[in-house]
């Protein structure tokens, strides 16, 4: 039976956007942002967006939305009552799940994406009562990872379920690229969002520094995907270590491009000092590229020991060693990344996840029948 699903979630997140496109095969979906779509038009075609008034994205950019969010909830409740659902699901809790909330509609799912219940609650009183409401409005609650919903425990005494976010491993496999670093070089690489409190990138940048001083003749790099708050920090720190000419800032980069990055790189780099699942580590493994990583929890529960190099947290010598280890040695790095390849693909490819999802519908589907 298909169901109508309306969809709380940022239409700008590729991740949400990737959830909606697998709900819409066998759903009706329509899709309620706070942000503008940066979706697919084939996508668009089948499913029904609402978007925020303009004026009110416009102000809640401006970063004192609070006044706002009555305005929202009354779009967001002409939107319920003119879709009819059959049930609401609501992504990431401080605004499309506080939304959920507000409107009172039942069954709701709740998934939780991250720093919405490791970074959000620990703000203030206010933050963590918002998460607990969120919690107890809800039917469903959905996590990407054991470590998270225990996380989000905390603050709920309601079961989590797993639905793991798998790799596409169609999109993200080894690809032949032309190196734009140079045939001999060896390019370390990572693809996270730039907050280096989060994803210790200034760590990487410092010990990337200390590997290329005493490695030079091996014309070592370091490319780092992505943006974010902590950009021109980085890029002074590289600047400070005299590598700002090894280390190559791309960018935010389209999904569809980042398989091209993880080919052309030797070693992926993840530091993470908090980590709830890996999933960048999951898809550079997917293309074959190796993989050294924190010992953040995400690490440990989402990478088997056998497919990755794993350091101690914010270890500065570690991470060193490891790097060094990988830079000299071709053989352990292509045995690594056959490895990572056939491990994503046995354990966490999509078709995985959305079996997961499938199941999270189905079982409701029965209770509505």
């Amino acid at each position: 039976m298909a169901m109508r699903v309306l969809v709380l979630g940022d239409a700008n997140s590729s991740h949400i956007l990737k959830w909606v496109d697998a709900l819409s095969v066998k759903h009706e979906v329509c899709l309620f942002s706070l942000r503008a779509y940066t979706g697919s038009p084939a996508l668009r075609s089948r499913i029904e967006l609402r978007l925020a008034d303009e004026r009110l994205q416009e102000g809640l950019k401006s970063g004192k939305p609070r006044h706002l969010y009555f305005r929202v909830f009354c779009q967001a409740r002409r939107i319920l009552r003119a879709f009819r659902p059959d049930v609401v699901h609501a992504f990431y809790v401080p605004n499309y799940g506080l939304l959920a909330a507000f409107l009172r509609f039942h069954p709701s799912i709740i998934s939780v994406l991250g720093s919405d219940v490791y970074s959000y609650p620990t703000k203030g009183v206010l933050q963590r009562w918002v998460v607990r409401r969120v919690f107890s409005r809800a039917d469903i609650l959905l996590s990407t990872s054991r470590v998270m919903a225990e996380e989000a425990g905390q603050y709920t005494r309601k079961p989590f379920q797993i639905t793991s976010f798998g790799v596409d491993v169609h999109r993200f496999q080894r690809k032949p690229v032309c190196r734009r670093w140079g045939e001999g070089s060896v390019v370390f690489g990572t693809v996270k969002l730039l907050d280096q409190h989060v994803y210790g990138l200034d760590l990487l940048v410092a010990a990337f520094a200390e590997v290329a001083q005493h490695h030079e003749r091996a014309n070592p790099h370091l490319v780092i995907v992505g943006d974010g708050p902590d950009r021109e920090r980085l890029e002074r720190l590289a600047d400070d270590f005299r590598v700002a000419d090894r280390v190559h800032f791309e960018g935010m980069q389209p999904q569809e491009a980042l398989a091209e990055y993880y080919s052309q790189f030797d070693v992926a780099v993840f530091p993470s000092r908090r980590e709830s699942f890996g999933v960048s580590a999951l898809e550079a493994m997917a293309c074959e590229c190796p993989v050294i990583c924190s010992d953040a929890p995400g690490f440990r529960e989402a990478l088997a020991p056998e497919v990755r190099i794993m350091v101690p947290i914010d270890d500065y010598v570690a991470l060193c060693a490891a790097m060094e280890d990988m830079l000299g040695n071709r053989h352990l790095r292509e045995a690594l990344g056959k490895r990572g390849g056939q491990y994503v693909r046995a354990h966490y490819s999509w078709q995985h996840s959305l079996e997961e999802m499938g199941t999270v519908y189905s079982r409701l589907e029965a209770k509505l029948k």
